[in-house]
């Protein structure tokens, strides 16, 4: 009897260490990285890693924040902070605007920094009130037309001015979409496209 006793505690014991051996481990690691580029823009790359039971699943996020403190997520759109007034911050980067509907139906918003368009912000609306589009990024000119270099990276959006008057410009899409934009003041344009983004934000938090 004395034996069996003995057996028998071995195996609970030896019970007890594979239950222990299978039991669920998670581990859970972070790395962030932040890159400043020479227009003062930083871009902050975060990667998550968790492993549990042996499965892996990353997940990533990437902010970009301008040099003048605007916060963008790599979605395209403002992360508006507390301390951050983003029309106040607009203010300082864009100076003039223009907006219209173009041929296609689209309502068309560009903000944009001086008349050379070195830097610019643009969205386009379709007509079911859906942002289709918001570039937001330095501008280049390349095989006659400007692009808009999105700060996420992910977005560009090539147009050519074909007209351009003091009340207005005409400006055509890659894809052949064509829009009369009239001239409006600087607190007009921004007014009217932080609205958008403000919209966006409240009902992402809904």
């Amino acid at each position: 009897m004395k034996r069996n006793y003995l057996l028998a505690a071995i195996l609970v014991t030896s019970l007890m260490l594979m239950q222990g051996c299978s039991s669920s481990k998670t581990s859970t690691t972070t790395f962030t990285t932040n890159v400043t580029n020479e227009n003062g823009e930083t871009t902050t790359h975060t990667k998550t890693t968790t492993v549990e039971d042996g499965e892996v699943s990353t997940e990533e996020s990437t902010v970009v924040t301008d040099a003048d403190g605007v916060t963008m997520t790599d979605d395209g759109f403002v992360r508006n902070d507390e301390n951050v007034d983003l029309r106040d911050e607009w203010h300082k980067i864009f100076n003039y605007g223009c907006e219209g509907v173009s041929e296609a139906g689209d309502t068309i918003f560009l903000a944009y920094d001086d008349p050379d368009l070195t830097f610019a912000a643009m969205m386009v609306i379709d007509k079911d009130n859906y942002l289709t589009l918001y570039d937001y990024g330095e501008v280049k000119e390349e095989d006659d037309a400007y692009v808009i270099y999105d700060v996420d990276g992910d977005h560009y959006v090539p147009f050519s001015v074909t007209e351009s008057e003091d009340d207005y410009i005409v400006v055509e899409f890659k894809d052949g979409d064509v829009a009369t934009l009239n001239t409006v003041d600087q607190d007009t344009i921004i007014n009217d496209m932080v609205s958008v983004i403000e919209d966006i934000n409240t009902e992402a938090e809904e």
